[in-house]
């Protein structure tokens, strides 16, 4: 009896229908990168997206993205006074994405997943001229939520994601962007 419900359930999965069951997209990421005891800053990306339809309701996608603008940052240390940027190298992620309808042109959808990303500081003591770099790759938990809207072949997004969360820094984003579907 396992078996037969079990072949039910799989072949009823199996048999959903997909419409356009591969799509591909861009996105511009407005992030911020938030450390405790550290000025926040607030660089750009641009992700591209390649995902995979499984169900009308369920798809994964592979995420890449790179940085387009640093975010500034400055503050005082022991009297001293530094200046320096916080750039997003590269990210990768893979998410699984369940979405809901509501209505005819829109869905809401979460994200799930994991991401490795390398980002870059510089900074400089405004003083002496001195300056310092250094880069840091961290793979973190992901996680976020957003709107598809419009119909057709093309459509736009609009989301929020927590890219990285650790004990010490949190890099979350607000994407916009548009989903070609092939």
């Amino acid at each position: 009896m396992k078996k037969y419900a079990t072949t039910l359930i799989l072949l009823g999965a199996l048999s959903t229908p997909v419409m356009a069951s591969n799509y591909a997209g861009v996105q511009y990421n407005m992030a911020t990168y938030e450390e405790s005891g550290f000025p926040d800053a607030d660089p750009t990306a641009l992700t591209i997206i390649i995902g995979k339809n499984i169900s009308d309701n369920f798809a994964v996608e592979g995420r890449f993205g790179f940085g387009m603008s640093s975010g500034d940052i400055n503050f005082t240390f022991l009297g001293s006074d530094f200046r320096g940027e916080l750039e997003i190298d590269t990210f990768l992620s893979v998410f699984a994405k369940g979405s809901m309808p509501m209505g005819e042109n829109a869905k809401l959808y979460g994200l799930v997943g994991i991401t490795n990303g390398k980002l870059s500081v510089t900074l400089t003591e405004v003083a002496t001229g001195d300056s310092a770099s250094v880069s840091d790759s961290e793979t973190e938990l992901s996680y976020g939520f957003g709107v598809e809207f419009g119909s057709g072949e093309v459509t736009g997004t609009l989301e929020y994601v927590n890219y990285m969360d650790s004990n010490t820094a949190t890099v979350s984003a607000i994407n916009i962007g548009a989903i070609f579907k092939f």
